[in-house]
């Protein structure tokens, strides 16, 4: 149901104004991991106070539309998958987990698989790398409403 899904995530045409953090530390994707969103919360307004050090909006020490996101907590988190049914159970065939904040929105991905997709690496490197349960960095990869509904959409219809 495509309308009951929308309604649910915040993916809503933006600015995409992108001013930083690029990358988030190792601790929030524990906190995503385990569902502790109230320390989630926490981290996030800590991670904004520590880089945000008074200077003009923009620049570097200054507040970004992300780390005032963060500090006001006008951000969303959305853990999107889909699953078929494999072997008496469910199986995820397809996820992803996207953050936005009033200006922009992002596509979070974990620090060693971008990295990994920036220097070409095969598909089944990838899927190996994202299989494996191993906190680390993310990396916030700026992702419009339409690329998000590109990538999704067909999971609507999937046999």
């Amino acid at each position: 149901m495509p309308s009951v899904f929308a309604q649910l995530l915040d993916m809503r045409p933006r600015y995409n104004i992108d001013l930083g953090p690029r990358i988030l530390p190792q601790s929030v994707y524990s906190f995503i991991d385990s569902g502790d969103l109230d320390a989630l919360t926490e981290e996030l307004a800590r991670l904004a106070r520590q880089l945000d050090r008074g200077g003009e909006p923009g620049q570097l020490g200054g507040p970004t539309p992300l780390t005032d996101g963060f500090a006001s907590g006008q951000w969303t988190l959305s853990l999107i998958s889909t699953s078929t049914p494999h072997d008496g159970s469910w199986e995820v065939v397809g996820s992803m987990t996207t953050m936005s904040i009033p200006e922009c929105l992002y596509e979070l991905i974990p620090k060693s698989i971008a990295d990994a997709l920036e220097t070409g690496a095969s598909p089944e490197a990838v899927s190996q790398m994202a299989a494996e349960e191993m906190p680390e960095e993310l990396v916030l990869e700026r992702i419009t409403s339409l690329e998000l509904w590109v990538r999704v959409s067909s999971w609507f219809f999937a046999a």
